[in-house]
């Protein structure tokens, strides 16, 4: 495996989990490129596979609620990608990915698809 993206979309109401693996060779060069991440293999597994992930439907309707209505949506929204972080950062979600064969330069990414610099909110403190 060589990226695992945990797509937060506080605006629409929406999460998506994606993969991208070692077994897309046709992706190599492109790989990483957020430009490019529809196009893998298991991109959105969750609404491909798992039936729109209903675990987390509540969820994310209370966050988009909680965005709508906040004074400073962007901040809110920043607040939802540190959270996102720091669950794609916990200590259960490493535990399920260690048991996957993960490449030397793995990455795990939450991004604001809205910002062009690609800051990926797993690499601060939170």
């Amino acid at each position: 495996m060589l990226v695992f993206d945990f797509g937060c979309f506080a605006w629409h109401g929406y999460f998506e989990l994606s993969f991208l693996t070692n077994d897309e060779p046709e992706m190599e060069m492109l790989s990483r490129d957020v430009n490019f991440m529809a196009q893998w293999r298991l991109y959105d597994f969750t609404s491909t596979y798992l039936s729109k992930w209903p675990q987390a439907t509540e969820l994310a309707i209370e966050m988009q609620q909680s965005y709508e209505s906040a004074s400073e949506p962007s901040a809110k929204a920043d607040e939802f990608f540190l959270a996102c972080a720091d669950v794609v950062k916990s200590r259960e979600v490493k535990e399920v990915l260690a048991t996957y064969s993960l490449a030397n330069d793995f990455e795990m990414r939450v991004l604001n698809s809205d910002d062009t610099s690609n800051k990926n909110y797993c690499n601060f403190n939170t």
